[in-house]
């Protein structure tokens, strides 16, 4: 059976993606469950829209790719280009990341409403997607025999037909169901979650960041310290300020409280930078944040189906990882369009395949702190003590050389191989730092001077 179109079940930004690369083989259909305005709007489906995210390097240039000017556009209607080596404070384990040259690494900040909104918006001008909203998908479609997937069933019962189903519903997926349902295997689940609570609202500063930095990361550290902070610039003039705790703890429930939580975090100043701070919107908590990965690569998938994005693999989004992962699970899908054509039967798995390699170094990254905090007291196997050794001493290093701190950075925004943080001259470097030693706190702002960049102010 050839495939003649796609259904796409999710209008989230892997499922967007994901119709992008198919419609240049054949046409697609994107279902989505809640109703889409034509703006920067909050979408139900999207609870954590609420909170800080910056499209990584990589994702940005995945995203110029597939709708090219999109940057630009963005930036235009106020998207915040931020420079890494420069903008950007990070107050790791070891101190504060060391600067490196400007230009080197780009990352772009918005809301998430923001950015979804340019991608729809470029997707509805595209005639070879047909956008469905309103519609609640509640199970898959057979063919005659019951093995191959060929199509939905709406919650109304209406059928809609398609040779390829693309589950892109996210973290809240229900296709292990749809599966049992239709006599198939549901997958085996990993679950990594350290309980991690975002709180976040929007503000005007009534102080600018320090060095003129339009980012200021805080972070906590497991297993001992479990708060941390984000300030980060986005469209509007505004800083969007996510609080994070680790281990159930909520944060303030209205954003009065906001200064006295970031006044507790291991660099106290932040929450000074929230004193008089003009609160344009309520606090708002999510608590879905484990780290969770269905194993589709373990069971056989009928023909027919695909998975993506966060249906398939879904991140602590403190790395901010999401996106720029589903457009990579976008590029692939692409490549393998091309050298394999549309008609191939098993294309779904092999797909779904490549998604799963593609989110083993994110996944890693995600949960190695959770499995700090998960583990605390407990002593690790010899080989994850020889490599958080290494680690420490490789994020002690970029508390110093810049150059380091850069190649981090582009293995951390995924430009860059992780395998290069363990290349010879790298490694040589790392093993001769002596242990270093965590800061804990209280850490003071860094002097003034030596960065460039536009502040962020109020």
């Amino acid at each position: 059976m050839g495939i003649d179109r796609a259904i796409v079940v999710g209008g989230s930004m892997a499922g967007m993606l994901v119709a992008r690369a198919l419609a240049d083989h054949l046409p697609v259909t994107i279902v989505e469950r809640d109703p889409l305005s034509g703006g920067a709007e909050a979408r139900r489906g999207l609870p954590q829209a609420a909170h800080l995210h910056a499209i990584l390097s990589r994702g940005m240039n995945l995203l110029e790719r597939y709708f090219p000017g999109l940057r630009d556009e963005m930036v235009m209607g106020g998207a915040v280009p931020v420079d890494s080596g420069t903008e950007v404070g990070w107050l790791g384990p070891f101190g504060w990341s060391a600067p490196f040259e400007r230009g080197a690494i780009e990352s772009v900040w918005a809301t998430r409403d923001f950015l979804d909104a340019h991608v729809r918006e470029r997707l509805r001008r595209d005639d070879r997607i047909e956008w469905r909203e309103n519609v609640r998908v509640e199970s898959l479609v057979m063919d005659p025999s019951g093995r191959r997937v060929r199509g939905v069933r709406g919650a109304d019962g209406h059928v809609i037909d398609a040779s390829l189903v693309v589950d892109a519903t996210g973290r809240g997926s229900k296709l292990p169901d749809w599966l049992r349902a239709a006599g198939f295997a549901a997958p085996p689940e990993t679950e990594v979650d350290a309980r991690t609570v975002y709180t976040s609202a929007f503000a005007r500063l009534a102080r600018p960041l320090p060095k003129k930095w339009k980012v200021l990361f805080v972070m906590g550290l497991a297993p001992r310290i479990l708060r941390g902070g984000v300030i980060g610039a986005v469209e509007g003039g505004r800083a969007l300020v996510s609080l994070v705790s680790v281990g159930g703890e909520a944060g303030p429930g209205e954003s009065s409280g906001f200064a006295a939580f970031g006044r507790s975090l291991r660099a106290p100043f932040f929450g000074d930078l929230l004193e008089d701070a003009e609160w344009l919107s309520p606090a708002r908590t999510t608590r879905s944040t484990a780290n969770r990965r269905r194993h589709y690569e373990r069971v056989p998938l009928p023909p027919g189906l695909l998975v993506a994005g966060d249906a398939l693999c879904a991140f602590n989004p403190v790395f901010g990882q999401g996106i720029s992962v589903a457009a990579m699970q976008a590029e692939a899908l692409s490549d393998l369009l091309r050298a394999q054509g549309a008609r191939k039967p098993d294309l779904g798995a092999m797909a779904t395949r490549r998604f799963t390699s593609l989110a083993n170094f994110p996944w890693a990254m995600a949960t190695g702190q959770d499995m700090n905090v998960i583990r605390a007291g407990a002593r690790p196997p010899l080989p994850e003590r020889i490599m958080s050794a290494y680690l420490d001493r490789l994020f002690d290093l970029t508390t110093r050389d810049g150059g380091v701190n850069m190649h981090t950075s582009r293995v951390f925004n995924l430009t860059a191989s992780p395998l290069t943080l363990y290349a010879p001259r790298m490694a040589l470097k790392v093993v001769r730092q002596p242990v270093p030693v965590r800061v804990e706190g209280p850490v003071p702002a860094p002097a003034e001077g030596g960065a460039n960049g536009v502040g962020l102010l109020g």
